[in-house]
């Protein structure tokens, strides 16, 4: 025992307490461990401080004032997170990045760790280790998992856990606005690519092109969903939580003749996320085209939309995209300069 050290201590009938007082730096720290719950430390000028602080501890502890952190001891990051696995994520609307995401965060080290040994120092190395290789905006959504299967355990489940160790941590800036979409030449590659693969890609790529839709609105699109005769199809229960009703160009009318329907109504029936990821890089690959996404189908669409020949206003543009704010509908508008010079040249005229 060092010098200046002592213990005080309580019995208990299942466990013991104990509290210790040293001096440190000048200054007397009280360190009290207890099983299932975390230690407690705290420092102070005068030794008669430490020592009533300590009594008043041990007190609370021998009546069972203090939060009983058991289960949170036994209980694993990875099992708590295959938990919020199934039952939260696989009810969501579209569930398969954020499921892909969490079996990674359960496979790695931190997710054999059990709750109560889960620090903020534990949280930033975590965050460290996927910014190494990750984008700010997909570092976010890891650690959001973590954060949001915290909140559930301590709100749904009644689980005794710390303060949420994400809380306390800085998070990655996203600074990450993509500028990517397809010039004209791009955009008849990839479909002259698209037109020889097998998973009738082309049909999906002018529908995204032509409408802005999302992935997941696009290969749920019933054909009782599309009315030929006002130009028009709708898409229900959308990311936003709203239906949304949008208008058809020729060459989206087109790809959806050209595409019938699945014996089950749907008119994309692309299988697996997997499997579409697989022929959509392939048509890329074709291609050569580089640093695009299916997603940034989306921007293109938005773009055009905004430029001529349809030179829709911001309002217009929301109505098909199904954006709430300009906020959020200009993180997809990628219009330069140099395409708005022939609306100059026109009004010249």
């Amino acid at each position: 025992m060092l010098e200046g050290e002592f213990r005080s201590q309580i019995d208990h009938t299942d466990e013991r307490q104990m509290a210790t007082i040293r001096k440190m730096k000048g200054k007397w720290q009280v360190l009290i461990r207890k099983k299932y719950a975390k230690h407690i430390t705290k420092s102070f000028v005068y030794r008669h401080d430490a020592e009533k602080y300590a009594r008043e501890k041990e007190a609370e502890i021998d009546k069972g004032l203090t939060v009983n952190y058991e289960e949170a001891a036994r209980t694993t990051l990875g099992e708590l997170l295959e938990r919020y696995r199934i039952e939260i994520t696989s009810k969501k609307k579209s569930p398969h990045s954020e499921d892909c995401k969490i079996k990674y965060l359960i496979r790695q080290d931190i997710g054999h760790v059990a709750l109560l040994r889960i620090t903020p120092l534990r949280i930033s190395k975590l965050r460290d280790q996927l910014s190494a290789d990750r984008a700010p905006a997909t570092v976010l959504h890891y650690l959001s998992y973590i954060s949001n299967a915290w909140n559930v355990a301590q709100k749904e489940w009644c689980i005794n856990l710390p303060q949420n160790p994400v809380s306390q941590i800085s998070k990655p800036v996203i600074r990450n606005r993509r500028e990517r979409i397809l010039s004209k030449a791009e955009y008849a590659r990839l479909l002259d690519a698209a037109s020889r693969s097998k998973f009738y890609m082309k049909n999906i790529i002018i529908f995204a092109y032509e409408t802005a839709a999302r992935y997941g609105e696009i290969t749920t699109l019933h054909k009782d969903n599309v009315n030929f005769l006002k130009r028009t199809c709708k898409f229900f229960d959308t990311k936003n939580g709203e239906d949304r009703e949008v208008p058809l160009t020729e060459s989206a009318l087109q790809a959806l003749k050209d595409q019938p329907p699945s014996t089950s109504g749907i008119y994309f029936n692309v299988g697996t996320h997997d499997q579409f990821k697989h022929h959509w890089q392939k048509v890329k690959v074709a291609a050569e085209i580089e640093n695009f996404r299916f997603h940034d189908l989306r921007a293109c669409a938005i773009t055009n939309f905004m430029l001529p020949p349809f030179n829709f206003t911001i309002a217009q543009t929301a109505v098909i995209s199904g954006h709430k704010s300009w906020d959020e509908l200009k993180r997809y508008e990628r219009i330069k300069a140099e395409q708005l010079v022939d609306t100059f040249k026109r009004l010249k005229k």
